[in-house]
């Protein structure tokens, strides 16, 4: 009775992780005026608890990527990785069925029996297998086109959560916990999944849409002239008045009519459709490192700036960082600027009336105003130039974009290359064990963890505190987190069906 007693508080310690000192004081406090007539039980005990205590701080393995934690975080960027991906209609349809069957079987929201489960997929699968045997070329001719089949992929999400119940020897399927970790939510048309795509197409619409607008829904001679004596002279202007206005270049050669208030009201709201667009589109495009020259830049830093090795001077790597920051944001205005310059050449030289007498310093003045997206308009420009800007001026637009982001993350850049020196270079010490241990002498991988990433800035106690209220929720007064705390199956009574699981609707996404 004493030993059982005294074992399971020896056991508690261990997990909570007191540390070995403080523990071994409680064992031979509580061992403390015990008489054991089994000496070669109570001395294997210790063995054991001090075997215990011991790879409680070691790593199992000191090979990279050995550890417990490296391992954990490994497992869990892969099942990231590998998560289905589903429509907001399988998903949706995925979590209604399950719910239905939870409230029928008198089952918590947030799981079903495994017999249940195991119903709805062998529905499924005879709904796929019956579609199979009809071999509709419509469908085939749909997946090819990158379009999801959602009867099927409902199918490949049931499997995968029979796998998950058979691999975690669960009685019970938590379906609100699959749906995120499992499925990852994508758009149900194969356009609309690549950034870069959404973006171009957004702004191909915007660009279809003005002279539209302009030239036949509401007719504004000043953006969609007629006196031009080009037949494609006002679908022309209406493009690149498109261009000066999304990129808030502006020149103020064309402009709305003013004529009406109604025409006013137009321009002010398209004026803020521009921004939306331009907004929009260049967000997605820098979200998917987007970038005129690829990752041709990146390459070239890392390349020069190298690793932060024992030995390098911090203002050293500092400033080699902000020369090549700042070289590679020269390095793109001068190639934009040079390409602007002589093709505005070309342009002036070849199209061009005897109104424009630009020189080369002249057209690196345009070239500048307009990547810059100044946009003074004190320059008589060709008619037929506005074929370049309407590419030109979303290029330097994107550029403008493109090189305020990388100014505005230097400096957090600098300081992270300051905190990462600083930790890179700090060896094992008293102070460094008084600042990353807890409660002992002993600084175990887990803390060394948590603490290196609150140096790092990576994580802050914002972050930290939630996560701990969670587990204190879910650990409650034991301060851990065991299997036993799962919800049993004889907690609750479910309603035994003798046909398994019986389904009042099958689930089926809509349009399948």
């Amino acid at each position: 009775m004493f030993k059982t007693r005294i074992y399971r508080n020896l056991r508690l310690r261990w997990i909570q992780k007191r540390g070995t000192a403080n523990a071994f004081r409680r064992i031979l406090a509580l061992s403390k005026g015990i008489h054991f007539h089994d000496t070669p039980t109570f001395l294997s005990m210790h063995a054991i608890l001090l075997f215990s205590f011991d790879t409680l701080y070691c790593l199992v393995s000191l090979g990279p990527g050995d550890s417990e934690i490296e391992e954990l975080a490994s497992k869990i960027e892969k099942q990231l990785e590998n998560r289905i991906p589903v429509t907001k209609n399988i998903r949706v349809t995925f979590l209604r069925t399950c719910r239905m069957i939870a409230d029928h079987e008198d089952c918590p929201n947030s799981m079903i029996p495994e017999r249940c489960l195991l119903a709805i997929r062998e529905d499924v699968q005879a709904k796929v297998d019956a579609r199979m045997q009809a071999k509709s070329h419509f469908r085939k001719f749909l997946n090819y086109l990158g379009f999801l089949d959602e009867m099927a992929t409902m199918l490949e999400v049931l499997n995968r959560g029979v796998q998950r119940v058979d691999d975690t020897d669960d009685d019970f399927f938590h379906y609100q916990d699959f749906s995120f970790y499992h499925t990852r939510l994508v758009s149900r048309w194969p356009w609309m999944r690549n950034p870069t795509a959404v973006s171009a197409m957004i702004m191909l619409l915007f660009y279809i849409f003005t002279p539209v607008w302009f030239c036949h829904i509401v007719p504004d001679r000043d953006v969609c002239p007629d006196g031009t004596g080009l037949s494609y002279g006002g679908w022309l202007t209406a493009l690149y008045f498109a261009s000066t206005t999304m990129s808030t270049v502006g020149y103020g050669d064309v402009t709305v009519q003013k004529d009406a208030p109604g025409y006013i009201f137009v321009g002010v709201v398209y004026m803020i459709v521009a921004l939306l667009v331009a907004v929009t589109a260049f967000s997605a495009a820098a979200e998917n490192a987007f970038s005129v020259f690829g990752d041709f830049n990146e390459r070239i830093i890392s390349f020069f700036t190298g690793d932060i090795l024992e030995g390098t001077l911090l203002h050293q790597q500092m400033r080699k960082i902000k020369i090549v920051k700042l070289t590679d944001i020269l390095f793109q205005f001068t190639i934009l600027n040079v390409i602007g310059m002589f093709l505005a050449r070309f342009f002036v030289r070849y199209y061009d009336t005897s109104e424009t007498d630009w020189n080369w310093m002249m057209t690196f003045y345009w070239a500048v105003q307009t990547t810059t997206t100044i946009g003074y308009g004190d320059l008589d420009m060709p008619f037929d130039f506005r074929w370049f800007q309407v590419i030109y001026l979303t290029v330097g637009t994107y550029f403008v974009g493109n090189a305020l982001g990388k100014l505005a993350n230097l400096k957090q850049e600098l300081d992270e290359t300051r905190s990462l020196y600083a930790w890179k270079r700090r060896i094992v010490s008293k102070g460094m064990i008084m600042d990353m241990n807890t409660n002992d002498d002993i600084v175990d991988q887990y803390e060394f963890l948590v603490s290196s990433l609150l140096a790092l800035g990576k994580i802050s106690s914002n972050d930290v505190g939630p996560i701990m209220d969670r587990f204190r929720t879910l650990a409650g007064t034991k301060g851990y987190i065991q299997i036993s705390d799962q919800l049993e199956e004889d907690e609750f009574e479910t309603k035994e069906d003798p046909d398994g699981c019986k389904l009042e609707h099958t689930p089926s996404p809509e349009g399948q």
